[in-house]
């Protein structure tokens, strides 16, 4: 699983927003604000316990599995046309993007937290914190 490429997220948001060229600053500048706050809400939301770092321009890697560039992309898409972006396809409805959010961003934590559980081969001392496997508790009884 590598990271997701900046570069290549902002390449295509130029495409779909129609900004090659003529207004790349400002449109630049929203994309960074954009991509921070999608990673903030991704990061929160997740509950990441290593927060997703700001980006400063619309180059290198966001820390974040490229299996999750669809949310990560929409996030960025839904930023950019709250700052009055607008994209080529006049017929893209937000709604359904807007709905599923949550529950995307809900798979990203539970995702991870499967990933850890997966590689965590310590067994033993699960069993062990919650009493199991010890054999012979003493219960303060007759024999204790």
């Amino acid at each position: 699983m590598a990271d997701i490429d900046l570069k290549e997220l902002f390449q295509q948001k130029q495409r779909e927003f129609g900004t090659e060229g003529s207004g790349i600053t400002r449109f630049e500048n929203d994309f960074v604000s954009a991509v921070n706050y999608a990673t903030s809400r991704i990061s929160r939301q997740a509950d990441l316990e290593t927060r997703i770092a700001k980006v400063t321009k619309p180059e290198g890697d966001v820390d974040l599995s490229d299996e999750y560039d669809d949310v990560l992309s929409d996030l960025v898409t839904l930023r950019l046309i709250q700052f009055g972006h607008r994209m080529r396809d006049k017929d893209f409805d937000t709604r359904e993007i807007r709905e599923t959010m949550d529950r995307r961003i809900d798979s990203i934590r539970q995702s991870i937290l499967n990933q850890a559980v997966e590689s965590d081969t310590d067994n033993t001392s699960d069993f062990v914190g919650l009493g199991a496997g010890t054999g012979g508790v003493s219960t303060g009884g007759e024999n204790a």
